[in-house]
């Protein structure tokens, strides 16, 4: 069975230091605010239904030149969204009920 773990750490893009600390904990991936979003609205008595996407790969190496960027990770959300046929906006919320 594929087990994955995501760290969530954000909303914030991760440092070097972090995705390094991240990876040798076993984290797969990095969340940027699906889990706090998530508490909150189960605080509030909702249900939720959350999708979340890889948009960027971590950087890893400090002697690296790529960096962690905005316009990478919407361009990998703009994919998705042409990928999937759907109007998905990150400022979006969405409201599916879900069975009881």
């Amino acid at each position: 069975m594929l087990m994955n773990k995501i760290c969530s750490a954000g909303p914030s893009y991760e440092t070097i230091a972090e995705c390094r600390a991240l990876h040798a904990l076993g984290g797969d991936a990095v969340g940027m605010s699906t889990v706090p979003e998530v508490i909150v609205a189960r605080h509030c008595g909702l249900r939720v239904l959350g999708i979340s996407l890889i948009t960027n790969k971590a950087v890893m190496n400090y002697n690296s030149q790529e960096k962690a960027n905005h316009e990478e990770v919407l361009a990998g959300e703009l994919q998705l969204i042409l990928e999937l046929g759907k109007p998905l906006h990150p400022n979006a919320w969405v409201c599916i009920p879900l069975p009881s």
